[in-house]
């Protein structure tokens, strides 16, 4: 998969601004529709209830390429958010405040990982965590919008 290969490459180069740009959650993100958010959608898709599944299975995927369980576990989360996001996109407007508030979990669980290990990262990772700050807030209040129409309809 390309996209874990990239992210084996930006993290073992410690390449702050490419890591970044592969964990952008932000509407032009997900507009680009990337091949690994399709797939994560369509796994996602296929399994639903059950996104734990398919983290466990891209971190065990992300290990196997060689990115540090840490990254993998992020990149794992990433990708579910995204996934989530891009149906919630595509799919109908009853499902996507569900859909948002997962994703919403899955972005928060990987900007937790990040924060428990950025401290020993040095100042490559910044782009990392402002990524993360900027795409958890934008999504934080989507989803509240999202959350409220649904109580307006």
């Amino acid at each position: 998969d390309r996209f874990l290969e990239a992210a084996v490459v930006a993290v073992g180069q410690q390449d702050g601004d490419a890591v970044a740009a592969a964990l952008r959650l932000d509407a032009a993100a997900v507009a680009a529709n990337p091949p690994a958010a399709q797939d994560a959608a369509r796994r996602l898709a296929e399994h639903p209830g059950s996104p734990a599944k398919f983290v466990s299975a891209v971190v065990t995927q992300g290990e196997a390429a060689g990115l540090p369980p840490n990254y993998a576990v992020i990149y794992a989360e990433h990708l579910a958010a995204l996934g989530l996001l891009l149906r919630a996109a595509q799919g109908g407007a009853t499902d996507r405040p569900d859909l948002m508030k997962q994703a919403f979990v899955h972005q928060v669980a990987a900007f937790d990982k990040l924060l428990r290990f950025y401290s020993k990262e040095g100042s490559w990772a910044v782009p990392v965590l402002r990524t993360f700050v900027r795409d958890t807030r934008l999504l934080a209040a989507a989803t509240d919008c999202a959350a409220k129409s649904r109580t307006n309809e």
